[in-house]
């Protein structure tokens, strides 16, 4: 069950291009034309021509309402402010140049985008959604009605958008009337367009039969991807745990059978595949069957060959003898003794024939320190002379 997706592919492709191909002409136009009307060329005059042949207000009108207090409300003609005619703001003119230099840099993106492929229907959708309303704004601006003067009320479009322009008084205002009827035409236009750029994405993004079941193999693929990934990096991990055991299992007798000194029988290593249970026949070194170190593939030193002299064989076991060089007078292990015995003496592994030899090497005398002859001598051992009370 793939679900609920978006197709981002577009069904008419051709037709899309088609559009963005007729979308330049009319971006270049209606820059021109808003480009040429800005700030204010025609409007205002536009405006007196309109109150001099009686089909809506006269601008001086503004400067007796503001004079006498009374609300003005137009969208046609520029905004005043309350100081006159001379501080006019053209907000549709000005309005009218921004959103053409923004369509037009949207449709550079929008053509280079979707040659690329990566202009989808649902960025489309956004993107033209915008575009009309600002568009839309822009013709209600452009054909506002005008109810200033109460005696030349305009309450359906401006004179020089719903009448022929010849009513003009001079063939300068007649240019002008046109330029403004060619503006609100494209503006018209624009908003058609960009509308059917909206219905085509509408109408991409939802899929068809082919590619829902296109998507469903493609989400069950990369589900039997996912599924093989999780097992090869199950199998890994329990691969990598193997090997760090046998690691650790291998470095442990290598390091007991390399180190020249003998283990304790309470810490001989024991095999991790041996059952640790009560009920086996012990031996000196564990349970039967973790005897080291015949499972260990080293040989084992000169240590292992006194050890088993002192405390006897896994075959024949014999009574335990302390080491005298590693046991003190009460019996227990002197640690001290036994590393510098290992320090000093070195066992490097040797042949099982030279690890037999009866007769081990003496060691050198332990050395005294100043230090222990100063504690000697203060509690009346050793070579130093008593001190004086």
């Amino acid at each position: 069950m793939a679900g609920f997706f978006i197709s981002r592919s577009w069904r008419t492709r051709k037709l899309m291009l088609a559009l963005i191909v007729l979308e330049f002409p009319l971006t270049v136009a209606v820059l021109t034309l808003f480009g040429i009307a800005n700030p204010n060329l025609y409007r205002t005059k536009l405006w007196q021509e309109g109150g001099d042949l009686g089909y809506n207000s006269a601008p001086n009108t503004v400067l007796y309402a503001l004079a006498n207090y009374k609300p003005v409300a137009m969208a046609a003609w520029p905004a005043y402010s309350a100081r006159g005619t001379a501080d006019i703001v053209c907000s549709i003119t000005s309005w009218n140049l921004v959103i053409s230099v923004l369509s037009m840099f949207i449709m550079l993106c929008k053509a280079t985008m979707f040659v690329l492929h990566v202009f989808y229907p649902i960025i489309s959708l956004l993107v033209h959604a915008l575009e009309i309303a600002l568009y839309a704004y822009s013709a209600y601006g452009q054909s506002g009605k005008d109810t200033i003067d109460p005696r030349r009320p305009s309450t359906g479009l401006p004179w020089y958008i719903g009448k022929s322009c010849s009513v003009a008084s001079t063939s300068q205002l007649k240019n002008y009337c046109l330029q403004a009827k060619s503006a609100f035409v494209l503006t018209c236009l624009m908003i058609v367009l960009f509308s059917l750029f909206f219905i085509l994405a509408i109408h991409s993004m939802i899929p068809t039969k082919a590619q829902k079941e296109r998507h469903s193999e493609k989400v069950q693929h990369k589900a039997e991807r996912k599924a093989h990934f999780e097992n090869l990096k199950a199998e890994l991990a329990a691969e990598a745990a193997s090997l760090h055991q046998q690691q650790l299992q291998m470095t442990n007798e290598q390091y007991w059978a390399q180190q020249g000194h003998p283990m304790s029988p309470s810490f001989a290593p024991q095999s991790p595949y041996a059952p640790h249970t009560p009920y086996g026949p012990a031996t000196p070194y564990g349970p039967a069957s973790a005897t080291y170190p015949p499972r260990s593939p080293f040989t084992p030193g000169t240590a292992y060959s006194q050890w088993q002299q002192n405390y006897g064989s896994p075959q024949s076991p014999q009574p335990v003898h302390p080491a005298p060089t590693h046991y003190g007078a009460d019996g227990q292990v002197d640690w001290s003794k036994q590393q510098w015995e290992m320090q000093n003496y070195p066992h490097p592994p040797v042949s099982p024939i030279q690890a037999s030899s009866s007769s081990p090497p003496p060691p050198a005398a332990y050395p005294i320190t100043p230090r222990t002859k100063a504690y000697n001598s203060l509690n009346g051992s050793g070579d130093l002379p008593l001190r004086q009370a």
